[in-house]
């Protein structure tokens, strides 16, 4: 079995390297160029991106943990110094009028 899986994985490499060449062969040098430094930036920017995210996730660990649970105060409300007064200001009735009706105005 082991066997087996080189035989397929030096296929593989074989098959991207001959594929590779054939592509390669048609591209202009500032083509190749561009994928090159494609290929340098992608390589630079994985292993420093991992490196950034498990500094922070440690970072974020050791900040929960070292933070203090939240405190919470209940003040009650202070009695209120002034009376309510009852609300002596009373809308008048309102009327409806239907566009299209006879003119005359039925109260409910």
């Amino acid at each position: 079995m082991k066997n087996a899986a080189t035989i397929v994985s030096l296929a593989l490499i074989l098959f991207a390297i001959a594929l590779a060449v054939m592509i390669g062969s048609r591209l202009s040098e500032q083509e190749i160029a561009l994928l090159a430094g494609m290929a340098c930036g992608v390589g630079i920017a994985i292993p420093l991106g991992a490196a950034i995210g498990v500094f922070a996730a440690g970072q974020r660990r050791r900040d929960r943990d070292a933070a203090p649970p939240p405190i919470i105060y209940m003040q009650p409300q202070p009695p209120s110094s002034v009376p309510s007064l009852p609300n002596t200001y009373a809308l008048p009735p309102r009327s409806f009028n239907v566009i299209g009706d006879s003119g005359f105005e039925e109260e409910k």
